[in-house]
């Protein structure tokens, strides 16, 4: 029953279906608010926005006391937020690795691949992603259990030191799509520098890149699919539609694909 639109003057606007009102809970003087996404309980805003002409930060908005809570300072450029359903983590892309790289042919330097995954754990309780911890051990089933029902878990934020606690990601920088939560894994896509010749106007670094998934769990990263130019999860975050060229195709979220377990749909021929 709410909606959250952006608009060209910078703002970020709430609007209440039920009510009939909207009223602009953040905006920025400098560029787009961006990539605003809703955590699993509704009663949360996760954004990208800019507080100053040269950094981007995470910011959370909290639906019933209006209140705003920074999660990165303004350092760098932090964007695309993106919530684990679970509730426990917070996941976003930041362009925070300086390493430059020499031009071939001009005496200039450029940072190609400064792009990081980054993590923030929500709660002062909630570990690391990347520790390994002793496994709990569980007493075998009696048989006279009762079976509760499955309640969506109560989302809660430690807001108080969210920016030291990010964290980020064992991997390499590069250039990064998309990441995204999903049940007890994180999907995220790389894509390799690539000339801009012959392009027409596209982005070349947005094509045939790779699509990869971390196992919480396991602590292991897997290769799903390679070729992909974009992805998307449906909103259970049990399906997953990526695009590859002028091909579409569906498939099981987290799991490789295979011609028994996914679909395919042709795109424009």
């Amino acid at each position: 029953d709410r909606v959250v639109v952006r608009n060209h003057r910078f703002e970020l606007i709430l609007a209440d279906l039920k009510k009939g009102t909207a009223k602009t809970i953040d905006r920025s003087d400098y560029a787009p608010v961006t990539g605003a996404v809703w955590s699993p309980d509704g009663k949360w805003l996760a954004y990208s926005v800019a507080p100053t002409s040269r950094s981007r930060i995470i910011r959370l908005y909290h639906v019933g006391t209006g209140k705003k809570h920074d999660v990165t300072r303004p350092e760098f450029n932090d964007v695309a937020p993106s919530w684990d359903p679970d509730g426990k983590y917070l996941y976003f892309l930041s362009n925070r690795v300086y390493n430059p790289v020499y031009d071939a042919l001009h005496f200039d330097l450029g940072f190609p691949q400064a792009m990081q995954l980054m993590v923030v754990p929500l709660r002062k309780d909630v570990p690391s992603p990347f520790v390994p911890r002793l496994e709990e051990e569980v007493p075998p089933p009696t048989g006279k259990e009762k079976k509760k029902k499955e309640k969506a878990p109560s989302l809660q934020i430690d807001v108080a030191s969210l920016p030291e606690r990010v964290l980020s990601f064992p991997k390499a920088a590069g250039r990064y799509g998309r990441i995204v939560g999903i049940k007890g894994k994180i999907l995220y896509s790389q894509y390799n520098v690539k000339g801009s010749l012959a392009t027409h106007g596209t982005t070349p670094q947005a094509s045939g890149g790779t699509l990869y998934v971390y196992d919480l769990a396991t602590m292991k990263e897997d290769n799903l699919v390679s070729g992909v130019d974009s992805f998307s999860v449906s909103r259970d975050r049990t399906t997953l539609l990526y695009r590859a060229g002028k091909r579409l195709r569906v498939i099981k979220a987290g799991d490789k694909p295979s011609d028994a377990k996914s679909s395919g749909l042709v795109k424009d021929g």
